[in-house]
């Protein structure tokens, strides 16, 4: 969850002895403690993270001067929130191809689009100096928002894809776990995509190494959470799994926002009563049985992020959304904020 005191632009950073890189640079105007504090801690995390194909990298970062910075590797093509939503309006125009076939240079695989050698080494993350250009005049953006067009993506409504996603995360989470890594904010918006269809976690802000309760008052992402984190705040990477499940059905519903039936003081109560989010039309019995086992209210009876991993892969030739379920009339649940 982002505050107005820190700060994102699209850049160039110049390296002494290597080419330019385009990347994304966060930085941090405020002169709060705490602020001041937290930041420094999602940059120890990141560099804590390294490497996953399904992770955002950290390049580098400044520290010894201000503004403080985080330098980022670049994914231009937004958040999967936003391609979810795009994805919903052209079904809604009626115009959106169901033929994976259709869509030339699916699947991408682990290559990243930035080419062979990119994002670096992990030898290479140091400390950098501030030697970077913006690449823009236009506003500085995070690089969980849309700050580059989504014309290079090719909407596809097929289950092969959504599936991919889902495999996507998992693996990237399944590597957070293993660190341990807790994110605390798994949503499709902190999920970013680029032009080969390839996903990368993002948004470290509130992530700490292993298990953490919180310290600090701050915005939680409620609706994501997982009942023991509403409870005392204590999260871990099975509270990530509660997350990865309701992220599993955002996909499935096309980008709807969480619980809009309950407004934000009864979705705890209605939760320890047994309430679960409803199953999304488009998804298989198998698919909702795992959104199930991730809202389990027993953390230790969730799947481990590795478990869903090797599931997810060897289901991978089984549908795990069904789109002949859905009537060209239909209606995806609502996108909008709860009352």
């Amino acid at each position: 969850m982002r505050g107005i005191s820190e700060w994102f632009m699209k850049a160039v950073l110049m390296p002494r002895y290597s080419a330019a890189i385009r990347v994304a640079v966060k930085q941090l105007r405020s002169t709060f403690s705490d602020e001041h504090d937290a930041f420094i801690d999602e940059m120890k995390t990141m560099q804590l993270i390294g490497h996953h194909p399904h992770v955002v990298q950290l390049i580098g970062y400044c520290k010894v001067q201000k503004p403080l910075a985080i330098v980022m590797e670049l994914i231009t093509c937004g958040s999967l929130k936003s391609y979810l939503v795009g994805l919903r309006e052209t079904w809604n125009n009626g115009s959106i191809s169901n033929m994976a076939e259709d869509y030339i240079g699916y699947p991408s695989g682990e290559k990243n689009y930035l080419g062979d050698n990119y994002p670096p080494s992990p030898k290479r993350l140091t400390s950098v100096s501030t030697q970077y250009t913006t690449l823009s005049n236009s506003p500085p953006a995070s690089p969980t928002s849309d700050c580059c067009s989504f014309s290079n993506l090719v909407y596809v409504l097929d289950n092969k894809e959504l599936q991919s996603f889902a495999l996507q995360i998992a693996k990237g989470m399944a590597y957070l776990e293993s660190i341990p890594v807790t994110h605390r904010d798994l949503a499709a918006r902190n999920i970013l995509i680029n032009e080969g269809k390839m996903l990368k976690i993002s948004d470290f802000g509130m992530s700490r190494p292993g298990p953490y309760v919180s310290q600090r008052t701050q915005r939680f992402p409620m609706r994501w959470m997982a009942m023991e984190a509403l409870d005392n705040l204590r999260t871990d990477s099975r509270s990530d799994v509660w997350s990865y499940g309701v992220v599993l059905w955002e996909i499935g519903t096309l980008g709807a926002m969480p619980y809009t039936e309950l407004p934000d003081a009864l979705v705890q109560v209605r939760l320890k009563e047994g309430y679960r989010l409803q199953r999304p039309i488009i998804c298989t019995d198998e698919l909702y049985e795992l959104m199930l086992r991730c809202w389990n209210a027993d953390a230790d009876e969730r799947p481990t992020f590795a478990e869903i991993a090797v599931m997810l892969e060897k289901t991978m030739t089984s549908a795990y959304v069904d789109f002949g379920k859905v009537d060209k009339n239909y209606v995806f649940p609502s996108m909008a904020e709860p009352n």
